[in-house]
Order: structure tokens, then sequence, then C-alpha cells
């Protein structure tokens, strides 16, 4: 159903908004957060962009680091991880890590949520004949959206839960 707006014969239409899911999450981000905002801000933009774009409601948590020893079961990683890249390897030492993980996950969802970081994961897969994973994307294209593949094996929430 579309709405009238006041300017005369244009109409409106919200868009559909996706069925609701619970996607338990781990959101990996350097410490040294973005130019413009703390890690601490960017985990709750992070989070809530999940929810308002995708009706996805994270259960997430926030590391510095990842560590695959440590994370419990996740359907979805977000991994930013630029800020740490400058006069060190520890970033490409966490995108071999995490390649690895999705390698053994396949199910799971891997976005790298950095251009910097993005860009560090080529040349590793390039430079070390690593694999190249569907589950492992980026999300800084302007159209991008969660695959189709993944969404669609998430369960459902409750009305009552959303």
């Amino acid at each position: 159903m579309a709405d009238v707006l006041p300017m005369e014969g244009v109409t409106f239409t919200p868009p559909k908004r996706p069925p609701a899911r619970r996607v338990r999450a781990l959101i990996v981000l350097d410490p040294m957060g973005t130019s413009a905002k703390p890690p601490e801000l960017e985990y709750i933009e992070i989070r809530d962009d999940y929810r308002d774009f995708w009706g996805l409601h994270l259960d997430a948590e926030r590391a510095d680091t990842f560590r695959p020893d440590r994370i419990g079961v996740v359907d979805l990683i977000v991994f930013d991880w630029g800020g740490m890249a400058v006069g060190n390897s520890m970033l490409q030492h966490q995108l071999r890590y995490l390649l690895r993980w999705a390698e053994d996950h396949p199910s799971a969802l891997v976005v790298i949520h950095s251009a910097t970081s993005w860009r560090f994961l080529r040349w590793e897969i390039e430079d070390h004949q690593l694999p190249d994973l569907a589950n492992v994307v980026f999300d800084g294209e302007v159209e991008w959206d969660p695959p189709d593949w993944w969404l669609h094996a998430l369960p459902l929430m409750e009305a009552s839960d959303v």
C-alpha cells in the first residue's frame, strides 16, 4: 500500500521489512577504532545496522583479536582490523587464522568490514595460495546484502521475540 506524499502525484511505498532472525555472532574490532569513533561505538553501529537493514538480531560478543580457540559456536563473524595494519604483521596473522576457521566452518559467514582488511586478505590469498572461500565476503560494496544461502539457513524468530 502506497502513501501519498505532499507533492502531487508522488507516492512512497515503505520497504518490506525482512523476517527477523537471531544470529550468534562475533564482532572483531581492532582496539584503534576508526578515525571517527571508538570500537565501542563501532560495535553498536554494526549490531544496529544488521538489525535495521536485514532483520538480523545479533547475539554478539566483541573481541579485539580473532582467537579461534576462544570462540564458541557462531553463525557470523564481522571482522574489522584495518586500523592495526600499519607497521606490523598482526593483520596478516589474524586473516590467516580467520581463513582457516572459515574453511572449517563453511556454513558460517565471515564478513570483512573494512577495505584495508579486505585488501590484505586478497593479498594473503594470492601470496600463500590460500583458498578463496564463498563464505568470506566484503560488505563494502554499495549494494551489499548477506548471501541468500546463508540468510535462508538461519532460523526465523518468533514474533514475540522481536
